[in-house]
């Protein structure tokens, strides 16, 4: 009875010692395997902190070329408002990536909550890059159609330049072959001294007058109505036989002497010409030159001699 009360109580020890042990066990493996999975969390949390900043590198080297191709994209003023309003956006958005990379390398890989903030503003960051991608290649793709119009129309204007400058040269050409074609000309000249009955002499002292003809062909492209016809009568010093200082036409723009001068009445017809020379004063012997004029033309000349 005695032995078998002592077999009960050894046979409880046992049975309590093995509870405490299993207890022991039991609890050791929970905190084991707590551990373990706190490992693996914090493992996981640094993996994904290394992709995370690996990612941020990415976008904030894509954020600097879309910058840097932006500032260097010019085009017309609304364009370029819109390169400089994005550019603000791309700086501030490119200051929010550094300041994330910055957050991330000193954030705990314990702080799970902080950790899964971060990746989703990652994942934001990254889909704003792709909008302002979208919005830079679309301005890109509008400056350069901007800049194949400019092209084009400078390459207009240019053509239409050149083709003005022609159309000046060509009407210049035309103007000068009008006016050279309206200009009277004399034609058919002939100088005549005459003595004080008219009849022809060629003793200087005796000239009382110098008739001078000529003859106005047909002309349909001169202008028709009153002109007015000077001869101008060099001596052999070149000096101009003239009544009076008055007597002065422009020519080339300048104010000459004229010796005699005639209106007629132009019809564009063939038309007879003559003008005299009143001779008043002593007259050299030598050459002589007697030049017309007509709307402010020189139409011809002739020479001729004065003998002793």
């Amino acid at each position: 009875m005695e032995v078998s009360k002592k077999r009960l109580v050894l046979m409880g020890v046992a049975v309590l010692v093995l509870i405490v042990f299993m207890g022991v066990f039991f609890n050791w493996r929970v905190v084991r395997e707590r551990a373990a999975l706190e490992q693996d969390r914090e493992n996981f949390a640094k993996l994904e902190k290394e992709a995370m900043q690996d990612e941020l590198d990415r976008i904030s080297e894509d954020y600097t070329q879309q910058y840097n191709k932006l500032s260097g994209s010019t085009g017309e003023m609304n364009i370029q408002l819109a390169n400089d309003s994005l550019l603000a956006q791309l700086s501030a958005e490119r200051a929010r990536v550094n300041r994330l990379q910055d957050e991330l390398k000193t954030v705990k890989t314990t702080n799970a909550r902080r950790i899964n903030e971060l990746r989703g503003e990652v994942k934001t960051l990254r889909a704003i890059l792709k909008s302002y991608v979208v919005q830079i290649d679309s301005l890109n793709a509008a400056n350069a159609r901007l800049r194949t119009e400019n092209q084009e129309v400078k390459r207009n204007l240019s053509e239409a330049v050149g083709e003005a400058s022609r159309l000046k040269v060509e009407k210049a050409e035309l103007t000068g072959k009008v006016e050279l074609a309206s200009k009277l000309e004399a034609t058919g000249i002939s100088v005549a001294l005459l003595d004080k009955k008219g009849r022809s002499t060629q003793k200087v002292t005796k000239i009382k007058n110098i008739q001078m003809g000529f003859v106005i062909p047909k002309n349909i492209t001169a202008p028709v109505g009153e002109k007015a016809i000077y001869a101008r009568i060099l001596t052999p010093s070149d000096d101009v036989l003239q009544k009076s200082s008055a007597d002065v036409f422009a020519f080339e723009g300048k104010q000459i002497g004229y010796s005699c001068r005639k209106q007629i009445e132009y019809t564009g017809e063939q038309t007879d010409v003559i003008l005299y020379w009143n001779v008043g004063e002593t007259l050299m012997p030598g050459a002589y030159r007697v030049d017309f004029f007509a709307d402010g033309h020189l139409i011809g000349r002739k020479g001729f001699s004065l003998g002793e």
